[in-house]
C-alpha cells in the first residue's frame, strides 16, 4: 500500500510539472485548466504531498524520504522555473532607441507598426524570448505578441472597456499561443485575440496593423522608427532563458501540435503563407509561390486583390483593387506597382507616385505556418484556386469548440 502512495505522490508531483505541454498536448482539455492554471499546479502539488502522509503515518522509509525529496524538487522547479511567466517572461516597457543609434544587422526580420504617424519594430530576437511585450508607443498602449509554435506575430490595443491590460503567455492552445492578462486572470487566444474564459469572455481583442520585414528595409522607409533594445547588461530572468530561446527559435519546426481538426495536408504543416480574410473568406497564398511569381492577381470573394512579395524587404504587402478598372494588372517595376495601360504608379505602400492622386487601399496580411492558419480557417482557399489543393480534405469536427 505504501508504494501505491509513493508512485501516486511520484505521478502528482510530475503532472503538475507538465501541467503547460499537457495543455498543448490535449487540446480538448477544459478551458478552465488554463483559466485556473496556477491552482491546477498548486492543487496537484499539495495533492502529492497528501499522499506521503499516510506513508509516513505507516510505513516511513529511506524510500520516503527520497520521493519527498522528489516532490518538494518538482513543487519548486513548477513554481519558480517552469511556471510560464517564469520561464517566458513577458518584457514590460523596454527602451526604444532611434534607428540611427540602433545596432542591428540589416537582414534581422523585425515586426513594425506605425501608429499616428509614428514607426516603431520590435525585432525577433527580442520578442520571441519573451513572447510578449508590453508598452506605450507616445502614449497609445500597445502590446507586441509573437507565438513561435505558429510563427505569427500581432499588434494589439490592449484597451478594453476602457481597462489597459498587459499581458503574459500561458501556454499553448490548438496550436496557438494562449495569453492571460494580469488584471483580470482572463485568457485570450493569440490567432484571433478573442477571450476565452474569465471576466472578459466574448471579447476580441484589437488588433492592429503591423508587418514582418528586415532592419534595413523598415529603417529605409521608415527613417524616422524606433526600434525596441534592451538595456545594457539585460539578462533573461529565467536561468533557462537562453536554452529555451534556442528551442523556441528551432524545435517548432520539427513538431506539430494538436489541434481540434485534423491535419490539413494540401500544404506542408510548416509550409509559410500569407493569408488574407475579406468577408469570411479565407485564401492562403504559400510563400514559396509568391517569392516564384512576386506578383499575384486574384478574387476573394467579390473583391479583386493585387499580393506581392518584395525580396528587397522580404515583406509580403497586399491591396484592394476595387477602387481600379476592372481587368486592372499591375507590375512590379522599379520598385513601384505600375499598371502599363494607364502609367499610373504607386510605391510599395500603396502610395501615388505618376498619373494619379488615389492611394490604394492596403488590406491586411497575416504571414505564419500554414498548420495555424488552416486550424483557425479550416474552410481556407490555397492559391491558385483551380489547383487539387483547395479540395478540403474531410475534417474530425465542422466546427472548433468552445
Amino acid at each position: 500500500m505504501a508504494t501505491v502512495f509513493l508512485i501516486l505522490a511520484i505521478l502528482a508531483s510530475v503532472i503538475g510539472l507538465l501541467v503547460p505541454p499537457i495543455q498543448a498536448l490535449f487540446p480538448r482539455i477544459d478551458l478552465v485548466t488554463y483559466y485556473r492554471q496556477r491552482l491546477v499546479r498548486r492543487v496537484l502539488a499539495m495533492g502529492s504531498v497528501g499522499f506521503l502522509i499516510p506513508v509516513w503515518i505507516i510505513a516511513p522509509s529511506t524510500s520516503t524520504w527520497i520521493v519527498s525529496a522528489f516532490v518538494i524538487f518538482f513543487w519548486l522547479v513548477s513554481e519558480f522555473v517552469l511556471a510560464p511567466n517564469k520561464l517566458i517572461p513577458p518584457l514590460d516597457n523596454p527602451l526604444a532607441l532611434p534607428a540611427r543609434n540602433a545596432i542591428l544587422a540589416d537582414e534581422t526580420q523585425v515586426l513594425g507598426i506605425v501608429l499616428n504617424g509614428h514607426a516603431h519594430a520590435w525585432p525577433m530576437g527580442i520578442l520571441i524570448p519573451h513572447h510578449i511585450i508590453n508598452e506605450s508607443l507616445h502614449d497609445r498602449p500597445v502590446t507586441a505578441a509573437y507565438c513561435p509554435a505558429c510563427r505569427s506575430g500581432y499588434i494589439f490595443n490592449p484597451l478594453v472597456d476602457g481597462q489597459r491590460l498587459t499581458f503574459e503567455p500561458v501556454s499553448v492552445h490548438r496550436r496557438n499561443m494562449v495569453m492571460r492578462d494580469r488584471e483580470t486572470g482572463t485568457i485570450w487566444q493569440h490567432e484571433t485575440g478573442e477571450a476565452l474564459m474569465g471576466k472578459y469572455r466574448g471579447k476580441t481583442l484589437e488588433i492592429l496593423g503591423s508587418e514582418l520585414s528586415n532592419w534595413k528595409a523598415w529603417r529605409t522607409e521608415h527613417p524616422e522608427t524606433t526600434v525596441c533594445t534592451l538595456s545594457k547588461g539585460y539578462r533573461h530572468p529565467s536561468p533557462l532563458g537562453p536554452v529555451f530561446e534556442r528551442l523556441l527559435d528551432h524545435g517548432p519546426e520539427h513538431l506539430v501540435g494538436p489541434g481540434l481538426f485534423g491535419l490539413d495536408h494540401r500544404l506542408g504543416q510548416h509550409a509559410f503563407i500569407a493569408g488574407i480574410f475579406i468577408d469570411d473568406i479565407a485564401t492562403a497564398y504559400p510563400l514559396d509561390v509568391l517569392q516564384n511569381q512576386l506578383i499575384i492577381h486574384d478574387q476573394v470573394g467579390s473583391h479583386p486583390i493585387v499580393i506581392f512579395y518584395d525580396a528587397f524587404s522580404d515583406r509580403v504587402r497586399c491591396f484592394s483593387m476595387d477602387t481600379l478598372p476592372k481587368r486592372t494588372t499591375l507590375e512590379i517595376h522599379a520598385n513601384q506597382l505600375h499598371d502599363p495601360q494607364t502609367g499610373h504608379a504607386w510605391d510599395f505602400s500603396g502610395m501615388p507616385v505618376a498619373g494619379t492622386k488615389n492611394a490604394l487601399t492596403p488590406l491586411r496580411v497575416q504571414r505564419q505556418w500554414w498548420l495555424a492558419w488552416s486550424e483557425y480557417h479550416p474552410g481556407s482557399l490555397v492559391y491558385p484556386s483551380n489547383s487539387s489543393n483547395n479540395k478540403t480534405p474531410a475534417r474530425n469536427n465542422p466546427s472548433p469548440a468552445k
